[in-house]
């Protein structure tokens, strides 16, 4: 995989940071992040020298946009309930949210596009 230049790298250091601050409102775990971004084991959080030194693939800088993405809309829609929605079997998809998102290759754009067409909807 490719890495990203300095300015996407930066852009995706700031999209990071954003779901750092997100993520586990939404009720997802540091290792479930990992799994769903594609990153190192034990990373997650990446917060100081690590951040810094971190240069994101193409895929893994999508994956966080998406996934912040995805945060976003859950939050948005759900608020306070958005950690149980995250874990709670949805007929619709056959498993959870989360274990789609984990489990699946395409299931993080999935949720994505679910959301926008939701919020388009609206």
């Amino acid at each position: 995989m490719h890495s990203i230049d300095e300015f996407q790298r930066r852009e995706a250091i700031m999209i990071a940071q954003k779901l750092h601050l997100i993520a586990e409102d939404v009720g997802l775990t540091a290792s479930e992040v990992e799994i769903i971004v594609d990153l190192n084991n034990g990373v997650w959080p990446l917060v100081g020298a690590t951040l810094e030194r971190w240069s994101p693939t193409v895929q893994q800088e999508t994956r966080l946009r998406q996934l912040l993405e995805v945060c976003v809309f859950a939050d948005w829609r759900f608020g306070k309930d958005a950690a149980l929605w995250m874990r709670h079997f949805a007929p619709s998809l056959g498993t959870s949210p989360v274990y789609l998102m984990m489990e699946e290759p395409e299931g993080l754009r999935a949720m994505r596009d679910a959301f926008r067409r939701e919020a388009q909807a609206r």
